[in-house]
């Protein structure tokens, strides 16, 4: 896919001033790795004909359910060697300076989550990325967050209790992402930032399934197979907040 490199250059002249060629934007090219997920299953071809659920339709069912939580899983924290790289997995930093580094905020406790540093979290995002923003956590730190109190003892955050109404944080949606790493000393516990313009999803052809009933009789083998790829295109649209003091 394009990739935008860097910004033209400009400067300001007087009216008779020379005026040199000034630096040109690039435009680069990523090259996403497209990795194979599989699964095989089998069952004899009596219990597919007497059984009297479709045996097939639920084994393709539990199995396209289990490579959807597979890919979900290596697009946060795939190491991209045979799998797609997650978002965090990169290097990180408190002050990014070379490509392919993540602005990283510390919670401002060894062990917790604060308020503070939700808030660091947030304003370390770029604007242009901030209107489309989500928050990525998962379900026992929206618990966290939830319990975060002031010195008066009150609730900090309180979020919807009717059925229905979104969770928002600082006025941007939360996701709950089961495979986020939990609050625990040293672990990037939330993300934040515009993940549409951040990571870059490739999906070949969806799952294919081939059904086999020759190679192992009296078995039929279900060989399924997807490929897919994922890996971070802007390192500007997100950051990731440091269990860290």
């Amino acid at each position: 896919i394009p990739e935008d490199v860097n910004e033209a250059d400009a400067g300001w002249v007087s009216e008779r001033g020379a005026r040199a060629e000034t630096a040109a934007p690039k435009i680069g090219m990523r090259r996403i790795a497209v990795h194979e997920l599989y699964a095989e299953s089998k069952a004899t071809q009596q219990l597919l004909d007497d059984a009297k659920v479709n045996v097939e339709g639920w084994l393709s069912g539990k199995i396209a359910d289990k490579i959807a939580r597979t890919e979900n899983l290596a697009f946060i924290t795939g190491t991209g060697v045979g799998q797609p790289k997650g978002i965090l997995s990169y290097a990180t930093s408190l002050t990014p300076t070379n490509p392919g580094q993540v602005q990283q905020v510390n919670s401002g406790n060894a062990n917790l989550i604060t308020d503070d540093g939700l808030r660091k979290l947030f304003y370390s995002v770029k604007s242009p990325y901030i209107q489309n923003a989500k928050w990525l956590m998962r379900r026992s730190t929206v618990q966290a967050v939830s319990l975060l109190k002031d010195s008066q003892g009150r609730y900090v955050w309180e979020p919807g209790l009717q059925m229905g109404d979104p969770q928002n944080l600082l006025g941007m949606p939360i996701v709950r992402m089961e495979d986020m790493p939990a609050v625990s000393a040293g672990n990037l516990a939330v993300a934040f930032g515009d993940f549409n313009k951040a990571y870059t999803i490739v999906d070949r052809m969806g799952i294919r399934m081939l059904r086999d009933p020759f190679t192992v009789k009296p078995f039929v083998l279900f060989y399924a197979t997807k490929r897919t790829g994922g890996d971070v295109t802007n390192f500007e649209a997100y950051s990731v907040l440091k269990i860290s003091a």
